[in-house]
């Protein structure tokens, strides 16, 4: 799959004035919802939000979105996408789940869930191409793996996903292991798919640091833990930024993209207001937050690439089918050839 035909560019982001009852005119509708949906999202005043992704992630785009709709508060809950599931299907089974909207990195285990949430599509749907949504859960943000190191002990780093198994390494990496969620396994599919089950053994054998998530990983590379690992753009770029001694490169071949998808709850408390929440996600505006700000990918038609350099390569991602029929076993070879438990 090109990048031409899944992953599309974004213009430069800009700056918008906030909204007032005076912008509720044609433009507004047609990016964010109806009037009548913008002023109910208004008296309804917030959203209770879960979330896998990083918390300064979401903190960001929560901030861009307010500048649009400032009358909406977002409460947000983040957990590892593995905990976040298993807290909806408890709440749920309970009755007592209060999320308005859900954003998971694990779109194949949402699925066993996908009855607890609406309908929704949203004003600019068919500016998506079909595989990154479902008629309730839809990709508001897309992650990309990259191997990230520690700029001021790692002069050279890997080119390929296989330098990063060089025995030289041993005892400096990191990684997220795949019971954590679905970007890890992810990754460790297309590893598997590419490489073979050896390559897998060859990265257990320099007896990687298991962290609990990319951002704890990302902490312990900028504090020198470690030297190296595989992170994702998203969380090791906005560092990076800062001015912290981080960077990450995308290896040869393949780009890894893992489809994040978010829905709104059946029984929201706020429904209108998460309807307006998701529109601005999925919006131009949002995705532009999301690709230049946080270094995220975008399925939506007109978007870039995060880092320049990279436009025209391929885009790996997993077909669902796959997923599905591989996990099981592939999670359980996984976890016996790192020692994981």
């Amino acid at each position: 799959m090109k990048k031409s035909n899944t992953l599309m560019a974004a213009a430069a982001l800009m700056t918008f004035p906030i909204w007032s009852a005076s912008m509720a005119n044609s433009q507004i509708k047609d990016e964010y919802g109806s009037p009548e949906l913008i002023e109910a999202a208004k008296k309804e005043g917030q959203i209770t939000f879960y979330s896998a992704l990083v918390s300064e992630t979401e903190e960001f785009l929560i901030g861009e979105f307010n500048k649009r709709f400032p009358f909406v508060k977002v409460n947000l809950i983040r957990l590892p996408g593995g905990q976040l599931l298993t807290r909806v299907k408890t709440e749920a089974a309970a009755g007592k789940l209060t999320a308005d909207v859900v954003d998971t990195s694990d779109p194949v285990l949402v699925m066993e869930v996908e009855h607890l949430f609406a309908d929704y599509a949203p004003p600019n749907a068919d500016q998506y191409p079909a595989e990154s949504h479902t008629k309730r859960l839809w990709s508001r943000t897309a992650n990309s793996w990259c191997i990230s190191y520690n700029t001021a002990l790692i002069t050279n780093p890997p080119k390929t996903w296989q330098d990063l198994a060089d025995p030289k390494y041993a005892g400096k990496t990191g990684m997220t292991p795949i019971p954590i969620g679905g970007s890890p396994w992810i990754l460790a599919m297309f590893h598997r798919e590419k490489f073979g089950i050896e390559y897998w053994k060859a990265l257990a054998a320099n007896k990687p640091t298991f962290f609990t998530s990319t951002a704890s990983l990302t902490s312990a590379l900028i504090q020198g833990e470690i030297q190296i690992g595989a992170n994702l753009s998203n969380v090791a770029l906005p560092k990076a930024r800062e001015g912290a001694p981080i960077d990450c490169k995308f290896p040869e071949g393949p780009i890894v993209v893992n489809l994040n998808v978010a829905g709104v709850f059946a029984g929201a408390k706020n429904p209108n207001a998460a309807r307006l929440f998701m529109n601005w996600s999925l919006s131009k505006e949002g995705q532009t937050a999301n690709v230049k700000g946080q270094y995220f990918f975008s399925t939506l038609a007109g978007a870039p690439f995060p880092l320049e350099g990279y436009e025209g390569r391929e885009i790996w991602i997993a077909k669902p089918a796959d997923q599905i029929r591989l996990r099981p076993t592939w999670s359980a070879e996984w976890n016996a050839i790192f020692n994981y438990h």
